[in-house]
């Protein structure tokens, strides 16, 4: 009689098991044993599982002992693990377990018709039904649920968890395709940009920037807009690093324009190219661009910016980032750095202009962190003058706040855009109507503050 694949797969005659460990015994002496690669294991789960092939024939594909393939079964349907389990894992279930092991099951989860039966290490001994059952479970003991009723519960439950365990091997068997995909994207991009070597070892760089403008361009018709971004923004380093930063930016800004989220290691590419170019008003426009696309990453952005500009002194610039920082301790430390550049009087000027455009935005309480660590006491007419502000905006007293701006009219007039920021301050805490700014008026001002 010649039995089915399902047959063969989940039954076991006590005569076959016999033949088949007189076999292996035989060939004991002639093999070593084997360490079965888990890639391997995978493959074997899946062809039986999906019964394309019965044990005997999966271990025989893969050259595994047919005991062995039996083994990796068991283990995945009772255990839900591929690979082999630490030594000390092992010994420690079994301290666990005790008595347990002296007894196992034989019936197939999937022969319900048959009665449950035990194994037992002595033969002369037959297995009772456990008595902790009517115990402590007392709805099992009703004459109603027999061993049959019982297995068949038992068999459900071990059905459920096969279920989750054959979708979580699908999951992996995704997830590796995920990451061949990936793997292959990143191939193909790097051929392409091998290819084009050559035009920059000729200079050809406009050339260079018009091929992968094209091979981008096919990625996103062909829905492969990840694989554009990461052609792009590689491509882009190599022009800037061949000081040819006005066509690396015209590649990373292509990315601006298809990606309206990217994530932070794209981010962290963009930042990269933009350390690496010249210091330009072409650099900070793009740079601009970014952080107005991306305002979620506004402090990694700022920060980086920031510091290279003030390590170019360009303070002048450098205030507009380090005011959109949201760590305070950090924008200290930047504009200690800024003030170490300037003189003792500059300074005093410096921290002021910088905390009446912050007091200005709504910023109190940073602002006020940045005066006690860095204006603490009120020895200069400037000191007193920034700290009793600061106090009217506290006190919430608009009585106070003119009387600051009349007591030290010469520390306003000193700077020709106090007034209006001092004005902005009230605007902003004390319902002072906005002025109609003209184009020399405070915004063009700003735009050359700190030269």
């Amino acid at each position: 009689m010649i039995h089915s694949d399902e047959e063969s797969l989940n039954s076991f005659t006590p005569e076959s098991e016999h033949q088949e460990n007189n076999d292996e015994l035989k060939n004991r002496d002639n093999k070593k044993y084997a360490i079965i690669d888990q890639s391997v294991r995978i493959q074997l789960l899946r062809r039986i599982l999906s019964k394309q092939s019965t044990i005997k024939e999966a271990a025989k594909e893969f050259g595994i002992n047919f005991s062995t393939a039996k083994a990796i079964l068991q283990t995945y349907r009772k255990e839900g693990r591929i690979g082999k389990k630490k030594t000390r894992d092992r010994n420690k279930s079994k301290q666990d377990l005790g008595d347990y092991n002296q007894t196992r099951k034989i019936q197939s989860m999937y022969n319900l018709e048959q009665p449950l039966q035990m194994k037992s290490n002595s033969p002369e001994k037959r297995p009772s039904p456990p008595s902790f059952q009517q115990n402590m479970i007392p709805v099992m003991s009703t004459p109603n649920l027999d061993n049959t009723q019982i297995a068949l519960a038992l068999c459900q439950r071990e059905l459920a968890q096969q279920k989750l365990l054959n979708f979580q091997l699908l999951m992996m068997i995704q997830n590796f395709k995920n990451i061949t995909q990936l793997q292959v994207k990143e191939e193909s991009i790097i051929q392409i940009l091998i290819k084009q070597e050559q035009l920059l070892k000729e200079q050809k760089y406009y050339e260079y920037e018009q091929k992968i403008l094209t091979f981008g361009s096919r990625f996103i018709n062909q829905q492969n807009k990840d694989g554009a971004i990461i052609l792009y923004l590689q491509a882009s380093k190599v022009l800037v690093k061949n000081n040819q930063d006005n066509s690396g930016f015209n590649l990373a800004t292509e990315v601006i324009k298809i990606s309206d989220d990217l994530d932070s290691q794209n981010i962290a590419e963009i930042m990269s190219i933009y350390s690496i170019a010249q210091f330009s008003k072409l650099k900070v426009q793009f740079i601009n661009k970014v952080l107005k696309k991306y305002p979620n990453y506004k402090d990694q952005i700022c920060q980086q910016v920031g510091v290279d500009l003030i390590n170019h002194n360009k303070f002048h610039l450098a205030w507009r980032y380090l005011i959109q920082l949201s760590d305070v301790n950090t924008e200290i430390q930047m504009l200690i750095k800024w003030n170490q550049q300037l003189s003792e009087q500059e300074r005093q000027y410096n921290l002021i202009r910088y905390l009446l455009i912050k007091l200005g935005q709504g910023l109190y309480n940073e602002s006020v962190k940045i005066l006690n660590e860095l204006i603490p006491t009120t020895v200069t007419q400037e000191a007193l003058f920034i700290h009793l502000l600061v106090k009217s905006i506290r006190i919430q007293s608009r009585e106070a706040y003119d009387l600051v701006f009349n007591k030290f009219k010469v520390v306003i007039d000193a700077d020709p855009i106090f007034q209006d920021l001092y004005y902005k301050v009230g605007v902003k805490y004390f319902g002072l109507k906005e002025k109609e700014q003209q184009s020399q008026g405070i915004g063009g001002l700003l735009s050359q503050f700190f030269q």
